[in-house]
């Protein structure tokens, strides 16, 4: 059942937005944007819509070129890139503006491609949130966990998941794909007994309460209407 969601996470399609080929969205791609309070990474859609057309293209901007780069070239630059390596960087990136800048911009598009490639690289656990053709894998809490919910920043806890269960080093976790990476850590984690993962019975369970809740909500507004 949830074959499909891990299959669109190992081998998630390729994105190109504003003319420049977006790397898989990593752990170290949402460390950054999270870094520069990036809106487009945590601002509800309605909300930055209505920020100023400078701003939101200013960060989208930001946001392609963070994910068109690896997280450790970005680390590079920022930390200790000589001379010839910012040199290089600068003409690329001149490059890129060029190949962009041929064609007038769909704003409105490149802001929707960059939304999808977002989605598409995050996995949505929250059953009531699914949304078809995104990645879904559906949790509930597990009767058998004990103790309190741990408080840790979920990133450092996949970070820390990825170098002692896959053996990878810290600047390799953090290259590694976000939606893959919680694949592999929420289904550790229900073979821990930490959470269940829904399967197809308690989908269909929560689809039916649903649906019954809907209708006896309808009945009770219909009973109300006629009484008024």
């Amino acid at each position: 059942m949830h074959e499909i969601a891990f299959a669109d996470v190992s081998c998630p399609e390729r994105h190109v937005v504003l003319k420049l080929p977006l790397r898989d969205f990593s752990i170290g791609h949402r460390l950054i944007l999270v870094r520069q309070r990036n809106p487009l990474l945590w601002m509800p859609e309605s909300e930055f819509n209505l920020l100023p057309f400078s701003n939101q293209v200013f960060w989208l901007l930001e946001a392609v070129y963070v994910c068109g780069q690896s997280y450790s070239h970005r680390k590079k630059l920022e930390q200790g890139a000589g001379i010839i390596d910012r040199f290089l960087n600068w003409v690329k990136v001149k490059a890129w503006h060029r190949r962009r800048k041929r064609e007038e911009t769909d704003w409105a598009l490149e802001l929707a491609n960059f939304r999808n490639y977002l989605n598409s690289s995050r996995l949505i656990t929250d059953f009531k949130s699914r949304r078809e053709g995104f990645p879904f894998l559906p949790t509930i809490p597990s009767p058998d966990a004990k103790g309190r919910p741990l408080g840790a920043p979920f990133d450092a806890c996949l970070l820390q998941f990825l170098i002692r269960e896959f053996r990878l080093t810290p600047e390799e976790a953090h290259e590694y794909p976000l939606a893959l990476a919680e694949a592999h850590y929420l289904s550790w984690l229900e073979r821990e007994g930490g959470l269940r993962i829904m399967n197809a019975f308690d989908m269909e369970f929560e689809d039916y309460c649903r649906e019954e809740n809907e209708k006896a909500a309808k009945l009770a507004a219909e009973k109300q209407a006629q009484k008024a």
